[in-house]
């Protein structure tokens, strides 16, 4: 089972800031990913995901996008 929660870490220790269902004295393994902003010369995961957008010349995706998907209109 793998359950994600956040948590602060105080004093040496990390603190949920969500209950978890765990039998008392269950062994865990624990992955720290830090919540910092990102810096300065850092693009932010949208402005790399525009990045690699591509105009495919095409108006009208939105309205007719089962045609360019399954080549089905609808």
């Amino acid at each position: 089972m793998i359950v994600s929660v956040d948590a602060i870490y105080e004093n040496g220790v990390l603190r949920l800031l969500a209950p978890v269902s765990l039998p008392e004295h269950a062994a865990v393994r624990v992955a720290i990913e830090t919540r910092d902003a990102p810096t300065v010369n850092e693009p932010h995961i949208l402005q790399r995901l525009a990045a690699q957008a591509i105009d495919l010349g095409v108006s009208d995706l939105a309205e007719h996008h089962d045609f360019y998907l399954y080549g089905v209109e609808e």
